[in-house]
């Protein structure tokens, strides 16, 4: 969180707190980051979801498969349209940070949660199959997420200089995000879904937006104590932020929940495989 911000202009606040307010400041350089460094994705989610609203009939008629090449392709396109603008290598970082990582060129991104939703509820044949509670389900997820986490993390070891690359730009990303679907699908397909030996990691999943919000204020602070790194700085940036975000869920978040999702997780009915198949 940056303070300073309340030192400047009455104006430049106004300005700041209204493209906030309207989910907007992660389109210019001179909003974004500006208040909570970590909200520019907020931002995203918020014109994802009207981007949805207004697509989402064609994109369910297209189904699962040619949606995911589709924003998959225009997510390409876009992200290789402002190498032109934001040249690899001479452009600011900065600014191809903001212009690049966001819609249409996080598409791919969003698509992929999409596809993985589809093929859940709505696939059939191998997919079907795929997604149903097993064991093998899940190694052969596993197996498939480490493989391609490990693959983009060699890449991208390879090729630091990250936004001076084109191939990077456009490509790298996919990669690394069917790499994060594969590992969510393996817990999806885990027989122990149901058990109690997850609850630690549904908790954690219950106070995630907390999570991510006080992540960085929080890292911000420890920055500041000498002598705090490493394994160390890992573990009180873990206590912190867990801790803040629980009195967040406890004090605020959870009074802004429907009841039956905030208070009854148990109760939800897990949809069965014969079911994925019915209109």
């Amino acid at each position: 969180i940056c303070p300073e911000i309340l030192t400047r202009p009455i104006g430049q606040v106004l300005i700041q707190i209204a493209s906030h307010a309207l989910f907007l400041q992660n389109l210019s350089p001179y909003t974004h980051g500006v208040i909570n460094g970590v909200t520019w994705s907020l931002a995203l989610e918020m014109q994802f979801y009207v981007a949805l609203v207004l697509s989402v009939g064609p994109l369910v008629r297209l189904g699962a498969w040619r949606t995911l090449w589709l924003l998959v392709a225009v997510s390409w396109a876009w992200r290789y349209a402002t190498t032109f603008v934001l040249p690899p290598g001479q452009a600011i970082p900065h600014l191809q940070v903001i212009y690049t990582t966001q819609l249409p060129g996080t598409l791919d991104e969003f698509g992929m949660g999409i596809a993985l939703a589809l093929f859940l509820h709505k696939g059939q044949g191998l997919w079907a199959r795929g997604l149903q509670l097993s064991w093998k389900n899940s190694g052969l997820w596993f197996l498939g997420s480490v493989a391609l986490l490990l693959a983009a993390g060699a890449v991208f070891l390879s090729h630091g200089n990250y936004w001076g690359d084109y191939l990077m730009i456009v490509f790298w990303r996919t990669l690394l995000v069917t790499g994060f679907v594969a590992a969510l699908a393996t817990l999806i397909t885990c027989p122990l879904h149901g058990t109690g030996l997850l609850r630690p990691m549904r908790y954690l999943g219950k106070i995630s937006y907390g999570i991510y919000l006080w992540h960085f204020p929080v890292l911000l602070a420890l920055l500041t104590l000498p002598g705090l790194r490493g394994g160390r700085l890992f573990l009180a940036l873990f206590t912190g932020t867990v801790a803040l975000a629980s009195l967040s869920w406890y004090l605020f978040e959870k009074h802004w929940i429907s009841p039956s999702t905030a208070t009854r997780p148990s109760q939800s009915r897990r949809i069965q495989p014969d079911e994925r198949t019915r209109p």
